[in-house]
């Protein structure tokens, strides 16, 4: 038997290693199923060890257990791991996996009402397709989360050990974070189930260790059946997917619905959503089919072209994907710096003027009427797209002509920043979005449309920040809401905590 570790993709990105080892453990006494497989396994996450630990005096960059549940584990989640990025419930935290659904679990474990069960029940199931350590069945795994992130693999983790580890016992990879591209992490976990698919055999000498280990190849022989399209089902949900393609083939789009998809080569996986698919994957499971027709007429609306002006193409950055930092910190970074550009003197008097400034960079501006009013608007770009923008007039944010101004300016940050490598974007703007993502675009729309020098001038020689009769006559001016004034007021230390909470009530009708 081979005593060293193979491995599979790379340490400084991800990297797993597992290697074969004999039981010292009498058959008798191992798990019936997969008793024969123990080894040894190490994973590597941008050069962090998740595995590294130490128990007392001993330290070791792996952990041992058997190898055929872990496996067996990836795949079988193989497709909620790599293709499903929301939460089964509203989340508003742009915390990452590890922390909201830990957090989601201790709120709601005593919790007595059927809806706060119900909560916990669906996060339960969420956490067990996604926390690695729900495949141990008795190991000390780490705790680590993998999810989809927009195009990218998000993994979290907490260096925690497991509830039943010895009391010395410790992981020394601590707290982390780290966004990987899907190749990165779907070429070498896929390659490392067929190793220990093929190499296994030599192990599983039982005809009961023969059949378990044939489940394992079943199922990525299984796998190696999906298509772009049963992907595409695992992001957006089958309905949406069936609705979504139905329509779009009715307009002669179907192949931009599928073939614009990237599947990374030799693995079930898709490695770049479309810009169609991306956008239905932020909305709600419960879209009406008659918002998918619609939707799917402005996509078809804005497959005519594959040209964007050069000077929407120079504003691009790539530097979206998720937040790195704090979001909003990031957004008032993004629209400070769009500001000191010179060419936006002609839309900057005493107020911006974000549809004119969209307008002029050739942006398709589109108006609907969405059954579904929790979709505030949908970001399109890249791939032949014409870049659109989609503002739902039945959300409650577009009703006044500020809300609206502020969905465009929303909007406008996803279109500039939350490109793909490809420089596609399809993002709909909703609580099924990323939440880090929105609260970025949220703040990049209060600084873009309220900088402070014009807010200053707004104000006048008196200065009255804390007022809230001055407030509203600065809103006015500048064209924005009164509350959202209030809160970029105090981002930008012009009122204190004090000031704001009383503000709030003024500008809710309190006084």
């Amino acid at each position: 038997m081979n005593t060293d570790f193979v491995s599979f993709g790379d340490p400084n990105r991800f990297e797993i290693a597992m290697r074969w080892r004999k039981d010292a453990e009498p058959r008798i006494r191992r798990p019936a199923h997969y008793g024969w497989s123990i080894g040894d396994l190490r994973l590597t996450v941008g050069g962090t060890t998740l595995t590294g630990n130490a128990n007392g005096q001993n330290a070791q960059s792996f952990v041992s257990w058997y190898l055929l549940p872990i496996a067996q584990w990836f795949a079988d989640n193989w497709q909620a791991l790599l293709h499903q990025a929301d939460f089964p419930w509203h989340e508003s935290s742009s915390a990452p996996a590890v922390t909201v659904v830990g957090g989601k679990l201790m709120a709601l474990i005593d919790a007595r009402d059927e809806q706060g069960r119900e909560e916990y029940r669906a996060a339960q199931a969420w956490r067990n397709a996604h926390a690695m350590n729900s495949a141990s069945n008795g190991g000390l795994l780490p705790d680590l989360f993998l999810r989809r992130y927009l195009d990218t693999i998000e993994m979290s983790w907490t260096g925690r050990p497991p509830l039943f580890a010895p009391d010395q016992f410790r992981f020394s990879s601590g707290r982390g974070l780290a966004y990987l591209a899907v190749r990165d992490v779907a070429i070498p976990l896929w390659e490392s189930l067929e190793w220990v698919a093929e190499s296994g055999k030599e192990n599983a000498l039982e005809p009961a260790d023969r059949i378990a280990l044939a489940k394992l190849a079943s199922r990525l022989e299984a796998l190696q059946q999906e298509t772009v399209i049963s992907l595409t089902a695992h992001r957006i949900g089958s309905r949406i997917a069936k609705s979504a393609l139905a329509a779009l083939r009715a307009r002669g789009l179907e192949d931009r619905f599928l073939n614009d998809n990237e599947r990374v080569s030799g693995v079930p996986a898709v490695a770049r959503f479309s810009p169609a698919v991306a956008m239905f994957g932020g909305l709600s499971p419960d879209l009406t089919e008659s918002d998918v027709i619609t939707l799917s007429d402005v996509i078809a609306h804005a497959y005519r072209s594959d040209q964007e002006s050069a000077l929407l193409t120079e504003l691009v950055s790539s530097d979206g994907g998720p937040p790195i930092g704090a979001p909003h910190a990031e957004g008032y970074e993004w629209a400070s710096d769009l500001l000191e550009k010179e060419f936006l003197g002609e839309i900057v008097s005493s107020f911006v003027d974000v549809e004119m400034f969209l307008i002029k960079l050739g942006v398709s501006l589109h108006e609907v009427s969405l059954e579904t009013e929790s979709i505030r608007g949908v970001a399109l770009a890249g791939d032949g797209l014409v870049p659109t923008i989609v503002v739902n007039k039945t959300s409650v944010f577009n009703v006044t002509p500020s809300g609206r101004r502020f969905t465009l300016a929303h909007e406008m940050c996803h279109l500039f920043y939350d490109r793909t490598l490809a420089k596609g974007v399809g993002i709909s703007s909703g609580p099924w979005a990323p939440a880090g993502v929105e609260k970025r675009a949220n703040a990049f729309a209060a600084m873009f449309l309220m900088p402070r020098h014009l807010v200053v001038e707004a104000f006048g020689y008196q200065r009255r920040y804390n007022e809230f009769a001055s407030i509203a006559t600065a809103a006015e001016r500048l064209q924005v809401g009164p509350s959202a004034l209030v809160e970029h007021l105090y981002n930008l230390n012009l009122i204190d905590e004090t000031d704001r909470e009383k503000l709030r009530i003024s500008a809710k009708g309190g006084q």
